[in-house]
């Protein structure tokens, strides 16, 4: 039976080094779909740096190692009783080279958010390699400061099992 849920991961008041660096993914297990509803960074605490970042939300195929476990939030009454089969990891390492879905820029100061449009939703299909598929937002270009920076993604989860 097919079902259909949304989720968010999100994180808070997160300090990034100097490097180019995954900043969160999604793990995406085996019978399950997802699209991704909206993605987005913001300036924590503090004056943020005078800084314009290169961001990318990309794909893989091989999922993260390390990194801290988040938690998915639901956000539809269907998910309260059910928990997401995906898996969110903050400042994991990447498994493998990225495809890169959507690259952009921001300014520290404004923040950067990706709302796609019902056409442009980036659909991931769980299963070419366990435990899945991955979305995930990097930073393209090292940061010349240490900023701290809070951001999520939220997600349509659709079990096709």
């Amino acid at each position: 039976m097919k079902s259909s849920r949304i989720f968010v991961a999100t994180f808070e008041n997160v300090t990034i080094g100097t490097a180019v660096q995954s900043i969160m993914e999604v793990q995406v297990p085996d019978n399950t779909l997802i699209e991704v509803l909206r993605a987005w960074l913001s300036p924590a605490i503090g004056t943020p740096a005078d800084e314009v970042l290169a961001v990318n939300l990309y794909s893989n195929n091989d999922a993260a190692t390390g990194g801290v476990g988040m938690v998915e939030q639901p956000l539809s009454p269907t998910a309260l009783a059910d928990p997401s089969n995906c898996t969110a990891l903050l400042e994991p390492s990447q498994g493998a080279t990225p495809l890169l879905l959507y690259d952009d820029a921001y300014h520290l100061q404004n923040g950067w958010l990706y709302p796609p449009v019902p056409d442009e939703m980036e659909e991931i299909f769980g299963g070419n390699v366990d435990p899945g598929d991955v979305i995930g937002l990097e930073l393209a270009v090292a940061s010349t400061a240490t900023p701290a920076i809070s951001g999520g993604i939220r997600w349509r989860e659709i079990s096709v099992a």
